[in-house]
């Protein structure tokens, strides 16, 4: 076996490719020698050298996890690549798990399972509560991506040494995991000793002390958590994005969530509660190890709560959004168009008009994605496969370059510089994975009409996308290998029409 030297995975790690690399730097040693000591690099997603293939690389020493379509990406579902029965579902660290042989690791199996479920099916969290979702393991990892963005070595390494705190603990009972977390504690702030009335309440005490120190001494109510009394006196107690965090120090609300369904509860341990356990059990030997972690998730759970304000504030926004209801088939489809640098933008946009498709720009980068609704509306089965083809020889034809024969501008993986993921229900040009790519020279409302041309064919292409109103170039227009619905209008229109000639032969139906 050739001797592994370097791992890669994708720009801006989510949980998936982080827990890729933990688990071989924690397992791999006995399959891969060596391997915990090997660099780990961060590559756009998709992108490979040159000519060169997955198995390429890795007879070379580089092994590709959780990007590049190769054995340990999440998008292998095939049973001679993964291990499994064809068509199962795995994401990239269940099949980094297989292949170490540590698949079946009872304090992994939970975080495994959720893995498959959140990277492969595209599920999360059954529990209904927006905190939950925001304290759970995937919402963590994306803060940390956003904080250290351009430093993803730190979120990998932030990443692991929690997994230090979480693996151990990762079959305890839930009960263990409460009766732990409910240990009341003094903490010092201000020069005031004040009471924590949990352990989650110390952590997010910790957090405010030194992220808004007191402007005033804190003064602590009967009852009251010492977070809230810190949150009064740094003056942050009424800001919108310090709202879950201080529900989270509340007695009353950790122990409502433990006390919910067998299925609901045991999720927890994939939480912030689930860490900070974890951090309890290692006190011993390192005594403010419930503030050291603490203070990173809360560093996470506070800058995505508020770029969900940011979200919120853009949405309301008439000269930033576009809601449009388009007619297709028997019913009608929900298209979001929406510019903002937030990105919780999506989900924003699924909280309030629920619709089909999302199409957002990010007015910084000129980067684009579009995405349907995961489990809901009309487009449950979709396929974004043709859209890929429109935009992609849209970009070409704007660009003046060769577009690539249909094969190629229908399939997944990136093409024309757009990239569309195996599952086909995301299209992009560019995103936090993919930085460097270049953005599109596309406008808003020519993607807007090759969307609306989609669902609505008796709608014709735009002038400025090279089809013209008085006639159909045929052949020569680079659209006409796609053989599309809306230019078989067109044409019917023009055959109708005085005046409308075609320059060249059509193609049939």
């Amino acid at each position: 076996m050739t001797k592994i030297t370097r791992i890669v995975t994708h720009r801006f790690p989510d949980l998936d490719a982080l827990l890729c690399c933990w688990l071989l730097r924690r397992f791999g040693e006995s399959r891969y020698p060596g391997i915990a000591e090997v660099p780990i690099d961060f590559w756009n997603a998709g992108d490979l050298p040159e000519g060169k293939t997955p198995e390429d690389l890795e007879r070379e020493g580089t092994l590709l996890v959780d990007t590049g379509g190769g054995r340990l990406d999440t998008h292998v579902l095939e049973g001679d690549a993964s291990g499994g029965p064809a068509g199962e579902d795995l994401s990239a660290a269940m099949l980094v798990a297989r292949d170490l042989g540590v698949d079946r690791d009872p304090k992994l199996g939970q975080l495994l399972a959720f893995s498959v479920r959140q990277d492969a099916r595209g599920q999360s969290f059954r529990s209904r509560d927006p905190i939950v979702h925001a304290i759970g393991l995937p919402g963590l990892v994306r803060g940390w991506a956003q904080i250290n963005e351009k430093e993803d070595r730190k979120s990998l390494d932030l990443f692991c040494a929690l997994m230090d705190s979480l693996h151990p603990v990762g079959a305890d009972p839930i009960s263990s995991i409460l009766a732990s977390l409910q240990t009341v504690g003094d903490i010092s702030a201000g020069g005031v000793k004040l009471q924590s009335r949990t352990v989650v309440d110390r952590a997010v005490a910790h957090w405010l002390a030194n992220r808004f120190p007191p402007r005033v001494p804190p003064s602590q109510e009967s009852g009251e958590t010492a977070s809230r009394a810190l949150a009064r006196s740094g003056r942050v107690l009424d800001e919108p994005a310090m709202e879950k965090i201080l529900k989270l120090a509340e007695p009353e609300f950790l122990r409502e969530k433990f006390r919910a369904g067998e299925n609901l509860s045991r999720e927890l341990r994939l939480t912030l509660f689930g860490i900070l356990h974890g951090a309890r059990q290692q006190e011993s030997s390192d005594p403010l190890r419930v503030e050291t972690v603490g203070s990173s998730l809360i560093d996470s759970v506070y800058v995505r709560e508020q770029d969900w304000f940011q979200a919120q504030e853009d949405y309301q926004d008439p000269k930033k959004k576009k809601c449009l209801k388009l007619q297709w088939g028997s019913g009608p489809v929900t298209l979001v168009l929406v510019s903002s640098t937030s990105r919780a933008i999506g989900r924003m946009a699924r909280r309030i008009d629920r619709p089909d498709m999302v199409l957002w720009l990010n007015p910084d980068t000129g980067h684009v994605s579009v995405t349907l609704s995961q489990f809901t509306g009309r487009l449950r089965s979709f396929s974004l496969a043709p859209l890929a083809a429109r935009f992609r020889v849209a970009e070409c034809m704007r660009r003046g370059e060769a577009v690539p024969d249909i094969e190629r501008i229908m399939d997944f993986g990136v093409e024309c510089g757009w990239f569309l993921h195996q599952s086909t229900r995301i299209l992009s040009r560019g995103s936090p994975k993919a930085p460097d790519r270049e953005p599109t020279i596309l406008t808003i409302s020519e993607m807007e009409n090759l969307i609306t041309t989609l669902f609505e064919p008796d709608r014709k292409i735009d002038v400025s996308l090279g089809c013209p109103d008085q006639e159909c170039t045929c052949e020569e227009c680079a659209f006409f290998p796609l053989r599309l619905a809306c230019c078989f209008r067109h044409r019917e229109r023009l055959r109708g029409t005085e005046g409308m000639t075609l320059t060249s032969r059509e193609g049939s139906p």
